[in-house]
């Protein structure tokens, strides 16, 4: 799986809106399987109205007739996008997540070629240019671009829906919730999960405001990279769809009452408002109150 970014890295390539697709390492887009390796998602569910024909039309036939994504796959071939070491399973067809909230039907596509492609590029960028050679073979990072640019222009309203990270949840993941918007389950005879929700409008609203007051008082680009990033990510989405934070796998790593008594949103929004006030010591203890909570996390990612 990609390692965590290097500082010494080649010139980033790939298609001028590479970012649209999820494919700024900087706000998460590890395309994982989440059996292999732990990980967090955070998923744009949108209504079928957001969608333009033929799309609308096909979510709802699928959502229609009840279609469960399958567990078959097929090999994304050289001729189909990649080769090699980085060849990968992927759904012969578009699959979605469908959840229903106030009567509504909202759908999250998997866009699993899309992400995959864009994670190549992201992994070809966070690596040193002369050691590349060794992960993937030679050309690749040209396939990838080439199916992203083809995606693009098959499919010019596609945008990637989901982004994941392996190991952690990304601390500026948790800027577009609120501690409300928590929701904490462990039911009997199964693991205990966290998830955070929201409407994409207060999301984008709570990210643009956090961006705001990051640059008046931080001005440092390794910290506002990631926050605009993902600003920018949920403008693409209909504001009255619905975001979804999953700890998913990364939380099966944590003992029960730790994820019970996790509030990190709560510290990032303490630490925001804060520095809004203008009082950094106060906005740098609730941000180590976070960040401290996943640095054992981001140990065993080390050890791995």
């Amino acid at each position: 799986m990609p390692p965590a970014e290097s500082n010494a890295r080649a010139e980033p390539r790939g298609p001028k809106n590479f970012a649209r697709y999820g494919g700024d390492r900087g706000f998460g887009c590890d395309m994982i399987a989440s059996e292999m390796v732990p990980a967090a998602s955070l998923k744009i569910f949108e209504p079928l109205t957001a969608f333009e024909e033929p799309e609308r039309a096909y979510w709802e036939g699928y959502v229609a007739g009840g279609t469960v994504p399958p567990t078959d796959t097929v090999l994304l071939s050289r001729e189909r996008g990649l080769s090699g070491p980085t060849a990968t399973l992927v759904a012969s067809s578009e699959h979605a997540d469908v959840i229903e909230r106030d009567g509504v039907v909202l759908v999250c596509p998997h866009r699993a070629k899309l992400r995959l492609l864009a994670s190549v590029l992201a992994f070809h960028r966070s690596i040193p240019a002369e050691v590349a050679g060794a992960f993937m073979p030679d050309g690749e990072e040209d396939r990838a671009t080439e199916g992203i640019e083809r995606i693009r222009s098959d499919h010019p309203g596609w945008r990637n829906h989901v982004l994941e990270s392996t190991w952690e949840v990304p601390l500026h993941w948790f800027v577009p919730f609120h501690d409300d918007e928590r929701r904490f389950s462990h039911r009997r005879g199964s693991r205990a999960s966290l998830q955070y929700e929201t409407a994409v409008a207060d999301a984008r609203e709570r990210t643009g405001r956090a961006l705001e007051v990051v640059k008046e008082t931080l001005p440092n680009p390794g910290v506002i990279a990631p926050l605009a990033g993902i600003t920018r990510w949920l403008q693409d989405f209909a504001g009255e769809g619905r975001v979804v934070l999953d700890y998913a796998g990364v939380g099966g790593m944590l003992p029960t009452e730790e994820l019970r008594t996790d509030h990190t949103a709560r510290e990032i929004w303490a630490s925001i408002r804060a520095l809004s006030e203008g009082d950094g010591d106060r906005a740098a203890a609730h941000y180590m109150v976070a960040a401290e909570r996943w640095a054992g996390i981001r140990r065993k990612e080390t050890l791995n």
